[in-house]
């Protein structure tokens, strides 16, 4: 059977007469307050039970308090939480950590609980009476079945361990209290691959988790694809023909295709982390120059000029007297010499 305690009701603002009188939970449904002061712990000292929260919380503390009762009841069990701590760092009144744990029972955090039941129990003195002390225990005890212990190494140090998106520490890290269920662990270091695996982790056991971080590489695939078989050289290297693809460091690289009879291809190409680049290259034929020493056909500007032998004479295609021409440009093609001006 469950302790009592695992039936909590939403703190209530009214306050107590007799906190002797009330459990924990008795104490949680009270008002807040600044520190414990000397009239709550005087009466404890003079047999009397000490007053409940709602008459000793005082000032900021206090109305941190009455927000965190207000979330509470209205069922915001995660952001009472933080005003129950928020008046806690106020008041270091120790009921408010019985508070803090109810809030966490209500989001089903076992594992949050036991770290704030067990303060409860140290730093509670005579403000928590023995009835509350054995109501607490008993709580713990129950939660057992419900956690489980978590070991994560890593073969880095100073690495930030994560367990379901929340950072819990680095490495080394000492044994870790997480509910049972299915658990994200995540490990990162800076200059490493992030870590990451999903274990499911039965209650009341003890889990090993060992992770390995490998150094990050800045690579990147490229492939590169031709029309022809053509010698494809990256960054000078030659690596292939006609087709290759392969791992290359991130950043720009030369790229130069070559094949007989056609145009080269040369040019860069980015690279990026972990992506694939696809550089496809249709080579064009290449351009001849035009015969040298042909006597009669001369190619000139893509057009057909038809030039007859004159022995050492000359034989003028344009006439020196056309007032529209400029003057002729003189040159030598052997045997003989044409003249050609140029159309103004």
């Amino acid at each position: 059977m469950l302790p009592q305690s695992w039936a909590w009701a939403a703190p209530s603002p009214t306050a107590r007469p007799s906190a002797a009188s009330a459990s924990p939970a008795a104490a949680a449904s009270a008002d807040p307050a600044s520190p414990p002061t000397e009239d709550s712990t005087s009466d404890s000292a003079a047999g009397r039970p000490p007053r409940p929260l709602a008459q000793t919380l005082a000032g900021t503390a206090k109305e941190h308090y009455d927000a965190a009762v207000l979330l509470f009841e209205d069922g915001d069990a995660a952001g009472a939480s933080l005003k129950f701590r928020e008046a806690y760092e106020a008041s270091k009144d120790p009921r408010l950590l019985w508070n803090m744990a109810a809030c966490e029972k209500q989001q089903r955090h076992y594992a949050k609980m036991i770290p704030l039941l067990e303060q409860y129990l140290d730093q509670g003195g005579p403000l928590v009476s023995e009835a509350d002390r054995v109501e607490a225990r008993a709580v713990l005890e129950t939660l057992q079945p419900f956690v489980a212990t978590l070991n994560v190494a890593a073969n880095e140090p100073d690495a930030d361990v994560f367990i379901d998106g929340e950072l819990v520490g680095r490495t080394p890290l000492p044994p870790q209290r997480v509910d049972m269920g299915s658990r994200r662990i995540t490990v990162k270091k800076p200059g490493f691959v992030e870590w990451t695996a999903t274990e499911s982790i039965a209650g009341g056991t003890a889990r090993a988790i060992a992770a390995t971080l490998k150094p990050e590489r800045h690579v990147g695939t490229l492939r590169i694809d031709t029309d022809s078989d053509g010698a494809i050289r990256v960054d000078g290297r030659f690596v292939g023909q006609g087709h290759w693809e392969g791992e290359l460091e991130s950043g720009s690289h030369s790229i130069e295709v070559t094949s007989p009879g056609k145009q080269p291809y040369e040019g860069n190409t980015a690279v990026l982390d972990g992506q694939t680049a696809t550089l496809r290259v249709a080579l064009k034929p290449r351009q001849e120059p035009p015969p040298v020493g042909l006597p009669t056909w001369v190619w000139v500007a893509g057009g057909v000029l038809l030039a007859t032998g004159v022995g050492l004479g000359a034989y003028a295609l344009f006439s020196q007297d056309d007032p529209g021409r400029a003057p002729p440009i003189e040159g030598t093609m052997q045997p003989g010499a044409i003249q050609m001006p140029l159309c103004r």
